[in-house]
């Protein structure tokens, strides 16, 4: 048995995963838990790591016909010579998984780095990092801007370093 990865249609990893546990088959769906911002306020989403592709431990020969001809399947990745995945590749998203989650350690910033503001009302600012506020992710920022360095406290999540 080797791991293969299904491309689906869209919105259906779920489903075909269960299909495919109840028919016997291993099959990996890795998540990922997101901070959105919706209207001005913070929601928790959960979200494939991989849309549209689950990966699938099976016997080709013995297990072809289920893959196929499953509603919601579109094919194997790799056609009529279907690719296999490299345990490897499985392990490390397991490795990295808790909880049925995959763990995204958000990005460390040191005071003084520069920092791009990815979303909300500074979206696309330029500023310097000073600080992480408390626990729930709010960071302290001075802005670049031509005239003023105003000081902004944004959620850690809206920002990425820059890196020159």
């Amino acid at each position: 048995m080797n791991w293969y990865l299904i491309y689906t249609k869209v919105k259906k990893e779920d489903y075909l995963e269960q299909l495919l546990t109840e028919a016997g088959l291993e099959v990996l769906n890795p998540k990922i838990k997101k901070t959105k911002t919706v209207r001005n306020k913070k929601k928790e989403v959960i979200d494939p790591l991989f849309p549209c592709y689950l990966f699938v431990k099976a016997d080709l020969n013995v297990h072809l016909r289920i893959i196929s001809y499953t509603q919601g399947i579109r094919r194997l990745v790799g056609g009529s010579n279907p690719t296999i995945v490299p345990i490897e590749i499985i392990d490390t998203i397991k490795l990295r998984m808790v909880d049925g989650f995959i763990d995204t350690k958000s990005e460390e910033f040191k005071k003084g780095d520069t920092i791009l503001i990815k979303d909300g009302p500074f979206k696309d600012f330029v500023g310097i990092f000073q600080e992480e506020l408390d626990s729930k992710g709010r960071v302290s920022i001075l802005l670049k801007t031509l005239a003023l360095q105003p000081r902004i406290t944004v959620d850690k999540d809206m920002i990425e370093k820059l890196h020159n």
